[in-house]
C-alpha cells in the first residue's frame, strides 16, 4: 500500500499514511470501522492486572516503528527536511 491508499476488508476501512522517521520508508495503519458502523459507540477502559483494557472501540492506528524505546526521538535514516 502506499501513502493515502485505502483498503475496505470485512467491515473494516484500512488507511495507509506514509509516515518517514525513524525510517525512510515507514507508514502507518489507521484502521476504523466499516460505514454500516459509524454510529457513535461508547467505550468501556476496565483494569486488568494493571494493563487496561479497551471495549466497543471501533477505531486503532497501527504505528510500527514509531514507538522504539531504544531509539525513541532519533532518525535510523534520513533527516527532518
Amino acid at each position: 500500500m502506499n501513502d493515502g491508499d485505502v483498503l475496505d476488508l470485512h467491515g473494516m476501512r484500512i488507511r495507509c499514511l506514509h509516515t518517514p522517521c525513524h525510517t525512510k520508508g515507514h507508514i502507518l495503519y489507521y484502521v476504523e470501522a466499516g460505514e454500516e458502523s459509524k454510529e457513535e459507540v461508547k467505550y468501556e477502559v476496565e483494569k486488568i492486572n494493571g494493563y487496561q483494557n479497551v471495549k466497543n472501540i471501533n477505531r486503532c492506528l497501527f504505528t510500527g516503528d514509531t514507538l522504539f524505546i531504544g531509539g525513541c526521538g532519533r532518525f535510523f535514516e534520513g533527516t527532518a527536511d
